[in-house]
């Protein structure tokens, strides 16, 4: 064996040596997109998670949401402000998550029922009115898509 035959065969073996590399790189970046998808899944399940837990810990919330969505009429401007900081924190979550593109095809399908459930109530809905556009374009135009939805179903 020659001199230039070991040089071949190094390079073979280093050549392979890359490539095994390369496989083993693409595997860890794989996982690692699993679990960061995991985790944007996570996180946006506890936020919606926290909101409507608490909405039913909290009996004085819990009144409040019931007056404003069966009858906004009879809610006191305290019932309206707190009522409008609950859905401040409920669209902002929406929001994030839509701007980040957090959402994996079954949880934007499960925020997309959640969005159009919320958007069902008239006092949602003119809270959106007035606090819109303090959203993103892209995120206002998605809202106002899923409106023109849920009234043109009803």
């Amino acid at each position: 064996m020659t001199l230039n035959d070991l040089g071949n065969i190094g390079e073979l073996l280093g050549g392979v040596a890359v490539v095994i590399s390369l496989l083993y790189l693409a595997v860890q970046i794989r996982h690692n997109s699993q679990i960061s998808r995991f985790d944007a899944h996570r996180s946006l399940s506890q936020d919606m998670a926290a909101v409507l837990g608490n909405i039913s810990a909290d009996p004085d919330l819990y009144r409040i949401w019931k007056i404003m969505t069966n009858h906004p009429e009879q809610a006191t401007d305290e019932d309206r402000e707190r009522f409008g900081m609950l859905l401040y924190q409920v669209f902002t979550t929406f929001s994030d998550a839509e701007r980040f593109g957090r959402m994996d095809k079954d949880l934007q399908t499960r925020f997309q029922a959640y969005m159009e459930r919320f958007l069902g109530f008239e006092a949602v809905r003119s809270w959106w009115s007035r606090q819109g556009e303090h959203y993103s374009k892209e995120f206002r135009a998605h809202v106002e898509n899923s409106m023109k939805k849920f009234l043109a179903e009803k």
